[in-house]
């Protein structure tokens, strides 16, 4: 760069208009950066978002084709559903019965040695 003190004064005005002008559009340069940044970081998140909201509606989606598809069981009279209501039935009555059957057989006294018992 120029020497300044050595410049006359209409060189040194142009000099310093040159100085304004660039620092002017570097203020912009940097302006038009930080809009853009801004803009990505927000289509980033609306992104993100949209995304978050896509698998929520899947995921309601599937949750209410399984729970149409459980009411249909439900609703379906047919042979297996019977069958199923009958295993279900007869696993509860097992349960009752061996319930009675260790109430009725008395418990040996862990503690004592079968050599006491005569």
């Amino acid at each position: 760069m120029k020497d300044i003190k050595n410049l006359p004064p209409e060189q040194l005005e142009t000099e310093f208009k040159k100085a304004m002008a660039e620092k002017k559009r570097k203020e912009e340069e940097e302006k038009c950066i930080g809009e853009i940044k801004n803009r990505q970081k927000m289509a980033r998140k609306v992104k993100k978002e949209s995304e978050k909201a896509a698998k929520r509606a899947a995921k309601e989606k599937k949750r209410e084709s399984k729970s149409k598809g459980q009411s249909e069981e439900r609703t379906n009279d047919g042979f297996y559903n019977g069958l199923d209501t009958m295993d279900i039935a007869m696993a509860k009555m097992e349960e009752e019965t061996n319930k009675i059957l260790f109430q009725s057989i008395p418990q040996e006294n862990p503690f004592k040695s079968p050599c006491t018992l005569r």
